[in-house]
């Protein structure tokens, strides 16, 4: 039996090099499994989609004797297959297998007969598949790696009787609501909010941005809190969360607790990570650029990032109790600081007399792709 790595690997992604939707292999429905051939590959990241071609999740499977085995209800979507050990991205077209052929009794002195030709090995033949996620993301799995915003949480059952909890979200640029079991806990937590870890999915509030990871079936087995909006405004009340924020949006250096998903520092440019994310005020926005500053004031020390015009933006109104939407990079919109708060040496004083808007961005290969903005965040 295969065994299943993970549900979701970031890992992986290092080893996942720009793909284009090409090709496509067969998948047997055989039993309770689909049988995919291995190709000589030692991995594959299963992709699944629903009817309207939305990503629901991404899984990771081993092969064991030149094949990979997959649980068989997973036909209820397509499915796309990347071999991680060189990016190769196939479609799989499922099909039943060929039912085996009896061997016939042997007979006394049989006439020989010509061998039959072998069956022919399923081969890759062209097709042309669409890119079916937002076309800011340059691959599935940045996609599949992208956070999310809570809307609602609420209590229900699932298939099967069991109450369970929906978490209704924002994610890739879609309104997406997913199921949870009872006893799927948080598992990170930002720093300034550790007292989550271990917390079921009913302690998550609307306007909290997280990161999980699904089955095929759709449903979390992880969730991580990224962030959670505060009910005072940040630069002000006095909390030292660090001059990049990072004790807001990272647990122990690392966002979502993922190894290698930094925090953007003020004063020491935009970094080279392939995932980074950065927060803090909106000083200003212009064509193709948003610019943050830290905890300290300093317009010397701002973070430009890259945007495009379909980032995918979502909006948080702090002064309508949280509501949350889903923007467009026209929503970015710089707080409003007064030319007099901003001394010679380039330093703002804060204060809670003008609204501030926060960002929180992740960037990819340098550009942001998601990015939430919380608007009217001051006392």
């Amino acid at each position: 039996m295969i065994k299943k790595l993970v549900a979701v690997i970031v890992a992986a992604s290092a080893a996942l090099g720009t793909v284009a939707f090409a090709d496509s292999i067969k998948g047997f429905l055989n039993g309770d499994s689909i049988v995919i051939d291995a190709n000589d590959k030692n991995c594959v990241i299963l992709n699944g989609y629903d009817e309207n071609g939305i990503l629901k999740a991404s899984e990771l499977f081993a092969s064991e004797n030149g094949e990979f085995h997959v649980p068989s209800k997973l036909a209820e979507y397509k499915l796309r297959a990347v071999f991680t050990e060189d990016g190769s991205l196939y479609d799989v077209e499922l099909e039943e297998a060929p039912a085996e052929t009896a061997v016939p009794e042997a007979t006394a002195s049989p006439a020989p007969t010509e061998a039959p030709e072998a069956t022919a090995v399923p081969t890759v033949k062209p097709t042309s598949s669409p890119k079916t996620f937002p076309a800011i993301y340059e691959r599935e799995i940045d996609a599949v790696n992208a956070f999310a915003v809570v809307k609602n949480v609420s209590v229900g059952e699932n298939d099967n009787g069991e109450e369970c909890y929906y978490i209704d979200t924002l994610y890739q640029g879609r309104e997406f609501s997913v199921e949870v079991d009872e006893s799927v806990a948080i598992s990170s937590a930002s720093d300034a909010f550790s007292y989550m870890k271990g917390a079921d999915a009913r302690a998550l509030n609307k306007g909290d941005v997280i990161y999980f990871s699904a089955n095929l079936s759709g449903k979390i087995n992880n969730i991580s809190l990224i962030y959670r909006p505060l009910d005072t405004n940040i630069v002000t009340d006095g909390i030292d969360y660090g001059n990049s924020f990072s004790k807001l949006i990272s647990d122990n250096g690392n966002v979502a607790g993922k190894s290698g998903w930094s925090v953007l520092s003020y004063g020491k440019g935009n970094g080279s990570g392939k995932y980074q994310f950065a927060f803090g005020p909106i000083m200003d926005k212009s064509t193709g650029e948003l610019v943050l500053i830290g905890a300290d004031g300093n317009e010397n020390d701002a973070l430009y990032l890259s945007i495009e015009k379909d980032t995918i933006v979502y909006v948080c109104d702090m002064a309508a109790k949280r509501e949350v939407s889903i923007g467009n990079v026209g929503n970015l919109v710089k707080s409003a600081i007064p030319k007099n708060a901003v001394d010679s040496d380039g330093k703002i004083t804060y204060s809670d007399s003008y609204k501030t808007n926060y960002a929180l961005v992740r960037t990819v290969n340098g550009t942001a792709t998601d990015i939430v903005i919380y608007t009217n965040y001051n006392k």
